[in-house]
């Protein structure tokens, strides 16, 4: 991400080079001369001045980094009592400076967006999955649009918890059959003796326990749309029925001779690649050709960038005005940890963290601690993902780090913030590295 770098050079040999390496790697770099607008200040400087007259530059309300070639700790300490947001210690080391200006940037884009989620003064829609200004999402919305009034059998893919069949029942309603029924249907929930009757229906006395004549899924969505979530689940027998069923659009009950027809249109999802499944003999190669005439993928929470915020925002304030509570916003700091976290469970794990934060907050605005304080650690049984259990580490860490800060280092009393006791404290800085001063047992 670029921005508009301000480099205030005060004479130093190193300010050509600088510009043209910020230059390369996208940012606009304009001179103290040009009074052009800018987003944050890089003070380059060597000698005298010292780094507090750096800060004369930015003027009111804009970020420091001093570059400094002649560095020292006296200098370091100065400019950051003097509002300096980061000290690089040798012009050189480009990497470092365009690192000191992303945080920066970012911190500043999530700023930016809190207060304009801040001004929302209703909730968003109703459909939460496809908020969002990503290219991922704007995808999604610019196909839905698209299949507006369709019939066309569509293909759903995705993570758990990324919303698909939230989706499927936007195709349902924005199509021709939107006042037809909507019929949902779990295919691994399915007990594995009922698949069958379940979809096709039967006759009365066809089996044991068959009292009732039953017309089956298919022809109850009838008119409407029927919803196949985790088709992956379906068992081969009755893939190669629904095949047939999809292509004569018509039914044999159990226990009856002759065919009924009905008209549904089909909408499938799997959270599993189909394409996998087909190529191990899991699933029929016919019927996934069949299903996939028209294929959306959801993209994954972690792909979605700033979309988290307007997600996070919306539920809120949705679950703020459920339970009669002033909370309107996120803190920064509670921003940077969702932006931070990987979300395996995707949408549904972030309603589920904002809702409790809602609940737990004393704030108008939800916090860090406040994410963090109903969020439960894996426990060795469960044998969590690698990513996830990655991103729940990475978490933590920072969360613990914070408050040993706010604690200025007093282990007792960060333990007490953090609501766990010493030793579980201590367990806790073993495993993300800090060895020292272990309690005695």
């Amino acid at each position: 991400m670029g921005g508009r770098v301000l480099l205030a050079a005060f004479g130093n040999a190193h300010a050509d080079g600088l510009r043209t390496a910020l230059s390369e790697r996208g940012y606009t770099v304009v001179v103290t001369e040009e009074r052009a607008e800018f987003d944050v200040v890089v003070a380059l400087q060597e000698g005298s001045p010292p780094a507090l007259d750096a800060m004369a530059v930015s003027g009111v309300g804009r970020a420091v980094v001093v570059v400094d070639a002649t560095p020292s700790l006296e200098r370091s300490v100065a400019a950051l009592r003097a509002g300096a947001c980061d000290y690089v210690t040798d012009p050189r080391d480009v990497e470092a400076v365009d690192l000191a200006l992303q945080r920066i940037l970012d911190r500043r884009a999530i700023e930016d967006r809190l207060r304009e989620l801040d001004a929302c003064e209703a909730p968003f829609g109703t459909e939460a999955v496809l908020l969002g200004e990503s290219a991922a999402t704007l995808r999604v919305r610019a196909t839905l649009e698209r299949l507006q009034n369709s019939d066309s059998t569509v293909l759903i893919t995705g993570e758990s918890g990324t919303g698909k069949e939230v989706v499927a029942r936007v195709l349902h309603r924005s199509g021709r059959r939107r006042t037809g029924p909507f019929v949902p249907v779990s295919c691994a929930a399915l007990p594995a003796h009922l698949v069958e009757s379940e979809f096709f229906g039967h006759a009365r006395g066809a089996f044991t326990g068959a009292q009732m004549a039953r017309r089956g899924l298919l022809v109850e969505a009838s008119g409407g749309t029927l919803f196949l979530d985790e088709v992956n689940s379906m068992p081969l027998p009755v893939q190669a029925k629904l095949l047939r069923a999809v292509q004569q659009r018509a039914v044999r009950p159990l226990g009856r001779a002759a065919e009924v027809e009905f008209d549904a249109r089909i909408i499938a999802a799997s959270n599993v690649e189909l394409e996998t499944a087909v190529a191990t003999g899991a699933f029929r190669e016919d019927l996934y050709f069949r299903l996939n005439v028209v294929h959306i993928e959801l993209p994954p929470l972690r792909d979605r960038g700033l979309d988290v915020l307007l997600l996070a925002q919306h539920f809120v304030v949705k679950f703020a005005r459920a339970s009669n509570k002033h909370v309107v916003g996120l803190t920064t700091g509670a921003a940077s940890a969702l932006l931070a976290y990987g979300f395996p469970g995707n949408v549904r794990e972030l309603q589920n963290w904002i809702e409790a934060a809602v609940a737990l907050t004393r704030h108008d605005h939800v916090t860090e601690t406040d994410l963090l304080s109903n969020l439960r650690a894996p426990t060795p049984s469960e044998e969590p993902e690698e990513e996830s259990l990655s991103s729940w580490n990475t978490l933590e860490a920072r969360h613990i780090a914070r408050i040993l800060d706010e604690a200025r280092g007093n282990k007792a009393e960060a333990a007490r913030l953090l609501g766990i006791d010493r030793k579980t404290l201590y367990r806790k800085l073993r495993r993300y590295g800090d060895k020292k001063d272990e309690p005695e047992s």
